[in-house]
């Protein structure tokens, strides 16, 4: 996210350190890229020299595995986990992100899965097959087994009036109407929001979200609430913005880094 070039000369850089200025707005990203390609290990290793101790990485597992296979054929994995090392303690979670043609009837397949993954990372699992939702316990009890958290895809509000905007309606083909999910399953609950274009209809579809966010550290969890717009234009202020209003709530949580504004560099030249 952090090349996103909506983002260049505003909340990162025109070239540069790009993920080292993103850090300064947000604390964690979704590790989106990885589903497409394994990056290089030295890649990698820049990423762990610009990315601060305490930031978070939720890096989703190779498209092969996940969606090319339904997690039969997993040779991609080891050279995958090989090349994130370098991030050490920043890899929060390892995402499997399943496909909606991913159903209850594989739950033994995940199990299998899930236990065969090594034990030095967290996991969470995004499922899009809306079948999970009516009896959710028979997901729970698998994720249960390895100690896995539920990523939930809030796109109520998205969906709840039609899309006004080309952005939206791009987004209103691609992404899945979910339906809303609010439990966690571990101290690490991790949730994936989706608003509109429109600033105050993302923060009203949010609003439920903040207080329950404000309890789940109250509790001692440690979440991570991801902030989508269909063009992600002002993501890291509205994520900025999220995390204000769930510190209104628990005044002891640390607030996020001062950014630093990207100075212009101005236009690229050919000397």
């Amino acid at each position: 996210m952090w090349q996103l070039k909506s983002w260049q000369g505003r909340f990162v850089p025109s070239s540069g350190d790009r993920l080292r200025a993103y850090a300064g707005w947000c604390n964690a990203v979704e590790g989106n890229t990885t589903f497409y390609a394994t990056p290089s290990l030295d890649t990698v290793r820049t990423w762990a020299e610009q990315a601060p101790a305490d930031f978070r990485f939720v890096l989703k597992l190779p498209r092969g595995v996940t969606h090319g296979s339904h997690l039969s054929d997993v040779s991609a994995l080891p050279e995958f986990l090989r090349v994130i090392e370098p991030l050490g303690e920043r890899v929060h979670a390892l995402w499997v992100q399943l496909p909606g043609s991913f159903g209850p009837g594989d739950l033994a397949v995940l199990a299998r899965f899930l236990r065969h993954l090594p034990d030095h990372f967290r996991y969470a699992v995004e499922v899009r097959d809306p079948a999970f939702f009516h009896d959710p316990h028979r997901l729970e009890d698998t994720l249960a087994t390895v100690g896995a958290e539920w990523i939930p895809f809030d796109t109520t509000e998205f969906f709840r009036t039609p899309p006004t905007s080309d952005a939206e309606r791009d987004a209103w083909l691609k992404k899945p109407r979910m339906p809303l999910r609010t439990a966690a399953l571990t101290d690490r609950p991790i949730v994936r929001y989706l608003g509109r274009d429109a600033e105050d209809r993302t923060v009203e579809g949010w609003r439920k979200w903040v207080p329950i966010v404000a309890d789940w550290l109250r509790e001692g969890r440690s979440p991570t609430f991801f902030v989508h717009t269909p063009d992600n234009a002002d993501a890291p202020g509205l994520c900025r913005r999220f995390h204000d209003e769930v510190r209104a709530l628990v005044p002891a949580l640390a607030p996020l880094p001062t950014p630093l504004i990207p100075e212009d560099d101005g236009p690229p030249t050919l000397f």
